[in-house]
């Protein structure tokens, strides 16, 4: 269906705009002048608000392409605020031969080539900004990277003679989170998750291990997971048809992946040594994977269905096909930790505005994610503090550089810092690569205000000629010798060297800091304290006044005073005598009427249940917090038919288009009508005439109540 969108969705744009043109062309200025507001107003609803767009970005690195050899690039809209990152992986099948992918650039070239690609992106559900529609992870650092490799993310094949195409999807995944750490400080995040739809699904599978591996080498300590949406296939033999003969999905799959010279994890390809290509099947890979994934998954998917050449299910025997494939696909459910399945036939949902509606026993699927998101798994460490984050990534920088073989990794990348951090160092650009970058460059928000981003760091090679040269004369001498070997230790010594200063004068800012908050604790405390120094002089000042008085008056007049100060401090004095008794007397007739009285009490547990404890209110993060704790990660849908969920996607008749009867659903599914309205109580016409929700809950209630 996605493909057949993707086909029909220009031939419709086409058709409207020209059909707008000639009605403006007839009726001239006779349009009604709030028609474009009306317009604006659909559009503003159906999402495409300014702050939900997303900003398109080229890779600097020209070597990483799309099939066709154009740029390769991602989509990114930023939030500061955040330490929270969405990277999703686009999905759209694969091509596995010559024959295959010259049809697939000829019906879906978008898919293989970056030449038509928008500025501006605007992409729904978990990559949306609104809360609403996504209600955990709207206000992280969302980044969409299009699929344009036609190899599920795991080629590293490059255009040859032999070769027309380039299959390079592992390595646009790689330089993708590269560059987010150049140039938008990803390594300052605290949590990244890899999330990808169909064959982007499948691509999270095979890259998540390796992105992991890679974020740790740049040296940020960010907690890394993956998502992985309707990408979890099986590798069964397909339906029977002597009509439409077809490969089945481990053949294609092989094919392709020795044409693609795809990339799968190692502890993957060393389960199925010879035979990689079973690692693009989740239930096989994830056994091998090391870092946590939530797999949600339709149990009767319209892409499985696709590549078994069942199609859409219209006869009995396809409808048993399909029945026997969701029982296998809930039976690889069994050992993962985290799925969601509903029972429905559709591809696809977690970029879908409608994604917060998908239940599985009540629970929503952004919930079940979330539930997954606040729960540490075995094996990983919990997320730190803010401060404890920010030292453990410079110490792990350091760390990272200081260790052998790793030093040329680290700087193959600007140093990311913290987003609210100055950058005091930069790297120096040679011009002749500056000037084959675009020179109106779009910031990560999309404004455009600054020409050439480096420009200030610039050196022309003939200064750097000359640098050279006049460096050489007053060049440090290497202790070891003048080899090129000893001249790389020295250098090697020399950077940890760097590194180690630049690690104890961060640690000496952090305890500049500390102080500077403990003298202005000291400060806010001195203050306080002068305040009431200050009301103790003003009361010293009026009682000397009223000595001062006192000694203008008369020896009689002085005597009646005393009295009346002696009368009011015994009035207080007894008033506060009585409150202290009302509250003793309180305190008795609670005790006296407890179930329990205090002398049988024996042990300091039942002297404490004596007393009635205080009832603390809870807040809305403390009861999430403890809710988190309780929540489940699995949820399965039990009934074994198609689209007995209600919240299950329409179905369409593949022939009409239009939504199928529920009545007609239920009898292609080779069900009598007659036994059905007698299983349910009820005669044939009121089954006829019931409406199809209140039917799908009988039907549901009874599957309920026999299971």
């Amino acid at each position: 269906m996605s493909i057949l969108n993707r086909m029909i969705y220009p031939l419709l744009m086409l058709v409207a705009t020209v059909a707008a043109r000639s009605l403006f062309e007839e009726q001239g200025d006779s349009l009604r002048e709030d028609t474009f507001r009306k317009l604006a107003a659909v559009l503003y609803k159906r999402g495409d608000k300014a702050e939900n767009r997303l900003t398109r970005k080229y890779l600097y690195n020209s070597n990483v392409t799309c099939n066709d050899g154009t740029s390769a690039g991602y989509y990114i809209r930023r939030n500061s605020e955040s330490r929270r990152w969405v990277i999703f992986l686009e999905g759209g099948w694969y091509c596995y031969d010559k024959t295959s992918c010259e049809a697939r650039w000829l019906r879906l070239r978008t898919l293989m080539s970056s030449d038509r690609w928008p500025e501006v992106k605007t992409v729904g559900g978990i990559l949306s900004s609104d809360s609403a529609e996504n209600p955990h992870f709207a206000e992280a650092n969302h980044v969409l990277v299009p699929y344009c490799s036609s190899d599920s993310w795991s080629g590293t094949a490059k255009k040859s003679a032999g070769q027309k195409f380039a299959f390079l999807g592992a390595e646009i995944v790689n330089e993708v989170v590269k560059e987010l750490f150049s140039w938008e400080q990803l390594g300052a995040g605290r949590e990244l998750y890899l999330a990808g739809s169909s064959a982007g699904g499948t691509g999270v599978l095979v890259n998540l291990d390796p992105i992991a591996d890679l974020v740790k080498l740049l040296g940020s300590p960010m907690r890394v997971r993956g998502i992985v949406d309707s990408g979890w296939f099986l590798d069964n033999d397909p339906f029977s048809s002597t009509s439409k003969p077809s490969n089945s999905p481990s053949q294609t799959v092989s094919v392709g992946a020795h044409m693609w010279r795809a990339r799968v994890p190692d502890s993957c390809a060393q389960s199925f040594p010879g035979e990689e290509w079973k690692c693009f099947f989740g239930y096989r890979i994830y056994p091998t994977m090391k870092t946590p994934v939530f797999v949600f998954q339709w149990q009767f998917d319209e892409a499985q269905m696709t590549v078994d050449n069942v199609g859409a299910p219209v006869t009995q025997a396809q409808w048993n096909f399909i029945h026997h494939q969701g029982r296998n696909i809930r039976q690889t459910f069994e050992s993962v930790t985290a799925v969601f399945a509903p029972s429905c036939i559709s591809h696809t949902v977690i970029t879908k505005p409608d994604w917060t509606k998908v239940t599985v026993d009540g629970i929503t699927l952004p919930d079940a994610i979330q539930c997954w998101v606040t729960q540490t798994q075995p094996g990983e460490a919990e997320i730190p503090d803010e401060d404890d984050f920010d030292r453990s990534y410079m110490a792990q920088k350091y760390i990272a550089q200081s260790r052998g073989g790793s030093h040329t990794h680290m700087n193959d990348y600007i140093r990311p810092m913290l987003a609210d951090s100055p950058q005091d160092s930069f790297k120096r650009i040679n011009s002749n690569l500056v000037k084959s970058i675009d020179r109106y460059q779009t910031n990560s928000m999309g404004e455009r205000n600054k020409k050439l981003r480096h420009k200030s760091n610039i050196i022309d090679n003939r200064t750097n000629k000359r640098n050279k040269k006049r460096n050489k004369k007053h060049r440090k001498r290497c202790k070891y010798g003048n080899t090129l070997q000893n001249r790389i230790r020295c250098a090697k010594e020399e950077n940890a060297e760097h590194m180690k200063h630049e690690l104890h004068q961060y640690m000496q800012d952090e305890g500049r800091i500390e102080r500077n908050n403990r003298d202005l604790v000291k400060s806010i405390d001195k203050n306080n304290n002068s305040g009431q120094e200050k009301k103790r002089r003003r009361r010293r000042r009026k009682r000397q006044r009223s000595v001062n008085d006192n000694r203008k008056l008369t020896k009689e007049e002085r005597r009646q005073l005393r009295r009346e100060e002696r009368r009011r401090l015994k009035k207080a004095l007894k008033n506060k005598n009585k409150k202290e008794n009302t509250m003793r007397q309180g305190r008795r007739l609670r005790l006296r009427h407890q179930k329990r009285p205090l002398g049988s009490a024996k042990s300091f547990s039942q002297l404490s249940e004596t007393f009635p404890k205080k009832k603390h209110s809870l807040s809305v993060r403390s009861i999430r917090a403890g809710s988190s704790a309780k929540c489940q990660l699995k949820h399965v849908d039990v009934c074994s038919w198609p689209q007995c969920n209600r919240s299950c996607p329409k179905l369409h008749n593949p022939l009409t288009g239009e939504e199928m009867d529920f009545l007609e659903l239920l009898e292609s599914f080779g069900l009598d009508m007659k036994s059905v309205a007698h299983a349910l109580g009820i005669d044939i016409a009121t089954l006829n005439n019931m409406d199809k929700d209140v039917l799908l809950h009988l039907l549901t209630s009874q599957t309920s109540s026999v299971n």
